[in-house]
């Protein structure tokens, strides 16, 4: 998920990730992030970091993982 920057701050990623994680429904969403400046974002939405790696002459890479919702 990704912004132009004119757009960042202005809610749409937020309403973007509600929307997305309403369609699963309460189950379990995993996903990796390769700023780590994002993390924040993500974790406002019950995401935790489970794993960081980097891939061969890549970016370090977060995986995240939010559990099943009730």
């Amino acid at each position: 998920m990704g912004t132009v920057p004119e757009s960042r701050g202005s809610g749409a990623g937020g309403a973007l990730m509600r929307a997305g994680l309403e369609r699963c429904g309460g189950l379990p969403v995993y996903l990796e992030s390769s700023k780590e400046s994002n993390v924040p974002f993500y974790e406002r939405f019950g995401f935790v970091v489970t794993d960081r790696f980097t891939l061969p002459d890549g970016p370090p890479i977060w995986g995240m993982l939010r559990p099943p919702q009730n």
